[in-house]
C-alpha cells in the first residue's frame, strides 16, 4: 500500500504472480484503488521514481543546490521536492537500501565510489548519513529544522560546504544549470523508464503508471502523470532529449532510449496514448 504526499486516498499494487495464472492476484482491496502490475524489481513506482531521484542527485553534483532542485519541481507542481521528501522519509533508510543493493552485487560502496556495476552513482546522501544527518528525525538532513517552526526546512550552509568539498574531491566541474534542464532531466529519465515498464509488460497501460505516480508521489494533477505529460510535450521531442542526455551521460542506463519510445516517436503524427501498448509485442499482461 502506498500513500502519496498529501494524498488522502490509498491504493494497492495488485500483483500477478505468474503469466500462467489469470487468478493469481495479490494485494487487491475493495477499499482502495488497485493497479494491476507484473512482479518486477521495484515494480513500477519505485523503479521509475528511482531515475527521477538519481538525476536530482546528479544535478546537485553538477551545480545545483538541493533547494534549487526542490523549488523548480515544486514550481512545476510537486507538493514537495525530492530532497525534502528524502528528509521526511529518512536519509538513513536510503543509505541502508543502497548498502544492501551493493552487498547483493558483491560490491562495497564508499564515499569515493562514482560507479557501481558500470552505473554512475552519487554518494552525497551517504556523506550526509556519515555526518549523522538523517533528516527531520535528527533535525538535520539536506536541510536543517527548528522544532519550534513546525519542521520548516531551512537551507544549511554546512550542506553547501559538504557538496562543494565532495565535488572538489571527485573532480566534478560545477556549472549553472537552467530550471528547464532540471525538469527535463528528472522527468524524462522517469518517462523513459516508464516506457521500458510498458515494453516489459510490468504495467498494462500508460494510464496505470500515471495513477501510481498521482497517488504514490502526488504528481501534479494538471500534468496528468509522467505518461500524459510526455504525450503533451510530444514523444518526438521527449525521444530527442533522451537521446541527447544518453550521449551526454553514457554511464546512466536509464538514458538508454526505450525501444517503445523510439518506435512511437518515429511516426509523423502523435500516436494517442491509449494506442501506445499496441506497439508492444504481446501486449497483454
Amino acid at each position: 500500500m502506498i500513500s502519496g504526499l498529501g494524498a488522502k486516498c490509498f491504493f494497492n499494487l495488485s500483483v500477478r504472480a505468474s503469466k500462467e495464472s489469470e487468478t493469481g492476484l495479490s494485494g487487491a482491496s475493495n477499499s482502495s484503488i488497485a493497479v494491476l502490475v507484473k512482479t518486477s524489481y521495484g515494480f513500477v513506482g519505485n523503479r521509475t521514481h528511482h531515475c527521477f531521484g538519481a538525476e536530482a542527485n546528479f544535478l546537485v553534483e553538477e551545480g545545483c543546490l538541493p533547494q534549487d532542485i526542490d523549488k523548480v519541481l515544486e514550481d512545476f507542481g510537486m507538493p514537495m521536492g525530492p530532497f525534502k521528501v528524502s528528509d521526511l522519509a529518512g536519509i538513513d533508510v536510503g543509505w541502508r537500501i543502497r548498502q544492501e543493493v551493493a552487498k547483493s552485487a558483491g560490491l562495497k560502496l564508499t564515499l569515493e565510489t562514482r560507479y557501481h556495476n558500470g552505473e554512475r552513482v552519487s554518494t552525497l546522501g551517504d556523506t550526509l548519513f556519515q555526518m549523522g544527518r538523517y533528516g527531520i528525525k535528527t533535525g538535520k538532513g539536506w536541510y536543517k529544522y527548528d522544532p519550534s517552526s513546525q519542521r520548516r526546512p531551512v537551507p544549511d550552509s554546512d550542506v553547501t560546504d559538504m557538496i562543494l568539498v565532495h565535488c572538489s574531491k571527485m573532480g566534478l566541474q560545477r556549472r549553472n544549470v537552467p530550471p528547464q534542464e532540471v525538469i527535463e532531466r528528472c522527468l524524462f529519465a522517469a518517462v523513459n523508464e516508464c516506457f521500458r515498464v510498458l515494453e516489459e509488460r510490468v504495467a498494462e497501460k500508460p494510464e496505470d503508471i500515471d495513477v501510481i505516480w498521482q497517488y504514490g508521489f502526488s504528481f501534479p494533477r494538471y500534468a496528468g502523470g509522467p505518461m500524459f505529460y510526455a504525450s503533451q510535450v510530444g514523444l518526438k521531442k521527449v525521444f530527442e532529449k533522451v537521446c541527447f542526455f544518453h550521449e551526454k551521460f553514457p554511464y546512466s542506463s536509464h538514458w538508454v532510449p526505450s525501444d517503445l519510445l523510439k518506435k512511437l516517436a518515429s511516426h509523423s503524427v502523435e500516436i494517442p496514448m491509449n494506442k501506445w501498448t499496441e506497439f508492444v509485442n504481446g501486449s497483454k499482461l
